[in-house]
């Protein structure tokens, strides 16, 4: 499905491993390795094993052939939770957050953006069909204790502190119950009329 791939752009901060057999007549392996050239071109990082002679139904138990391989691979992963890139395309009303990014108002389809920290305590952003967005500060990432700025699409959307709140730290467990997404500041961007209300 072309409109589903595009959400391939949404994994980079994400460890991949994806294994197609060869002789695969229910889904051909055409599909994977479409998936590994598109993942290439986008410079992401991942690994992709084919198996010749292998169909559909791999043997996936947990005394299978496979799965030391796979229990090997996994084990060697650790997410990163503080990514200073974040990458992100929606392609409907949920599915709106990544890490220190959430779109809060989209033109469907295919909102997305592009997130930076920058040395400086700065912020770039580049979007496409998004009207409100908020920006989640990630202490690990941003010195809380000088200034920020946030720039969109080339403007400047936001210059100054960021309030801390115990009200955001709940908001931000609560929209994603993850220990290492929690986050004290947060800034609300209106990108219609570039401009951002500090919280």
């Amino acid at each position: 499905d072309v409109y589903k791939r595009q959400l391939l752009y949404n994994a980079s901060n994400t460890n991949l491993l994806f294994v197609h057999g060869t002789s695969d007549k229910v889904v051909p392996v055409i599909h994977s390795r479409r998936t590994r050239n598109e993942l290439k071109k986008l410079g992401y990082n991942f690994d992709y094993v084919e198996l010749a002679g292998h169909r559909h139904m791999l043997d996936l138990r947990e005394t299978g052939a496979l799965m030391p391989g796979i229990v090997g691979w996994m084990a060697k992963q650790r997410r990163n939770p503080h990514p200073k890139r974040v990458r992100h395309r929606a392609m409907g009303k949920y599915m709106l957050e990544s890490f220190w990014v959430r779109l809060d108002k989209v033109r469907m389809p295919n909102a997305q953006v592009d997130a930076r920290i920058l040395p400086g305590n700065r912020i770039s952003l580049s979007t496409k069909k998004v009207d409100k967005m908020t920006i989640y500060i990630d202490e690990k990432l941003l010195n809380v204790k000088r200034p920020i700025t946030i720039e969109a699409n080339g403007s400047q959307v936001f210059s100054g502190k960021v309030q801390l709140s115990g009200v955001t730290l709940v908001e931000s467990w609560w929209e994603r119950e993850d220990q290492d997404l929690i986050y004290r500041g947060k800034v609300e961007v209106d990108l219609t009329k570039t401009q951002a209300k500090k919280r």
